[in-house]
């Protein structure tokens, strides 16, 4: 039903003509019951901004030579040359 070109979309005559509107009172009376309780989604709601606006602190950076890679490269090169 959503569609980009203006031409393909629903016209407000045929949804007044579509199944939801005209046969209406089919349709179930009965609420959705939500198993969830509202304080709990709405304390969960709040730690998520809450981590988001937290500042993110980059861990400390070391040179590329201080890496144990680096240094194992250090040590293959020596060991090669004799």
């Amino acid at each position: 039903m959503l569609y980009v070109d203006p031409h393909q979309r629903i016209t407000a005559a045929n949804i007044l003509q579509h199944a939801w509107i005209t046969q209406r009172h089919l349709l179930p009376h009965s609420k959705i019951q939500f198993k969830t309780d509202p304080s709990a989604v709405k304390a969960a709601v709040m730690a998520t901004y809450k981590a988001i606006k937290k500042p993110q602190l980059a861990p400390p950076l070391e040179p590329v030579s201080a890496s144990m890679l680096a240094q194992r490269r250090v040590k293959s090169k020596v060991s090669s040359v004799f």
